[in-house]
Formats: structure tokens, sequence, C-alpha cells
């Protein structure tokens, strides 16, 4: 399913959700930071997180990544800190950046947590990786209390 929206936020999200969706080996993607609290404003950047399925799919699905971006508007900046890169376009404000974070199966399951990142903004989900089960924070719990 092809999303379309109009803001440049919009045209961005729907570029990175509708090229990504594409990709076998991307299972699922969100979008966190202030859309999962509702407090999207003018000063947010865009935090999209996505769950691949395979250590090698990085590269590829960065690559998809920046041509998606490069559709909407060319890339200024790009900068690279796990667990993402994060990308400056150029008509967009100094403080509008586009947080791309990937992670695989297994090392995901904590930024799910609606108490510590907010109701995550589903843009698809190939199975049901992005349900949070409560008893996944009771394990948390349970693992620093033994510590």
């Amino acid at each position: 399913m092809e999303i379309r929206r109009t803001t440049l936020r919009d045209r961005i999200v729907s570029a990175l959700s509708n090229a990504s969706s594409a990709l076998p080996f991307v299972l699922a993607g969100w979008e966190g930071g202030s859309a999962a609290f509702d407090l999207v404003d003018e000063y947010s950047d865009i935090d999209l997180n996505f769950l691949l399925d395979g250590a090698n799919a990085e590269e590829p699905f960065y690559a998809a990544v920046q041509l998606a971006l490069e559709e909407v508007s060319p890339v200024v900046a790009c900068h690279s800190e796990p667990p993402g890169r994060y990308f400056k376009l150029a008509p967009s404000r100094d403080f509008l950046l586009v947080d791309v974070c990937v992670f695989q199966k297994g090392d995901y399951v904590e930024y799910l947590d609606p108490e510590r990142h907010g109701k995550l903004q589903p843009l698809f989900d190939k199975g049901e990786w992005l349900r949070f089960k409560p008893s996944e924070r009771d394990s948390q719990e349970t693992r620093r209390a033994k510590r």
C-alpha cells in the first residue's frame, strides 16, 4: 500500500516508508520520537526506525533510503552513528533532520515500550513485529534487578 502525503515532513516519511516496505529484508517500519508522543511541531526532527532481517541488509537499505530521500530533495549532509544515519535535506530548516535507525530481530523490543518511547506510529509491519508485549518489559525489569 503506497502512502501519499503533502507537507515536506509527510513527503519524507512517505518516500522512506514506500521505498523500504518494498525491500524483502525490511520487516517493519515505524515513526518514533516526537510523533510517538504526539508532540510534532515545526521544530521536530523525523525519527524513523526499521527492523531488518540480516546484518548484511544495512548497506543496501541505506542506499535505498538515500535514493528515496534524493527524490524528495537533495541530501546536503549525512552522518552515521549507530544505530542509524542522520540526514539533512536541502530545502529543510536547520532543525529538520531525518534520523533513520535500523534494528535487527532480537535487539529492538525495548524500543517498542510505550512508557519509554511513546506510542510508535507504524508505517508498515510485514508480520506482528511491532506488537509490544508487557511481559517483555517484565523480563527487562527482572534482568535489571538481577544486576
